[in-house]
């Protein structure tokens, strides 16, 4: 929380936000993908894998099979406004797995930190 609270305070993570001296665009897309890191490892990583292969502990007794975030055919399939949604929705809205949980809407900048890091998951197959 306090990386989320300094980086909201600095504004340099902001989206809407270009960004500022010293900051590179690949240094701010390292620092989301950082932050989203950690949404992950809380919330996701216990059904969707360390490496997001849907292959986390709790997979297997799961109703619906987590997808594969890390198949590029997955990440390919989906805009960044269809994940984001489905990140503030969770699995019950989204008729997926109803124990996925939803961030909701309370704060836009966890969605855009887990999307970004949901991204960077991508392998080359």
């Amino acid at each position: 929380l306090f990386l989320l609270a300094l980086a909201a305070l600095c504004g340099c993570l902001d989206r809407q936000e270009p960004p500022r001296a010293g900051f590179s665009s690949e240094k701010v897309e390292e620092r989301r993908q950082a932050l989203g890191r950690g949404l992950y490892a809380h919330y996701c990583a216990h059904c969707h894998g360390e490496s997001g292969a849907g292959d986390g502990l709790n997979a297997y007794a799961l109703p619906v099979k987590p997808p594969d975030f890390s198949s590029r055919a997955w990440q390919e399939s989906r805009t960044d406004a269809a994940l984001e949604d489905f990140i503030r929705l969770g699995g019950r809205l989204s008729g997926r797995s109803p124990l996925c949980p939803a961030l909701g809407t309370s704060s836009s900048e966890r969605v855009l930190y887990l999307r970004c890091y949901l991204r960077s998951l991508a392998r080359g197959t």
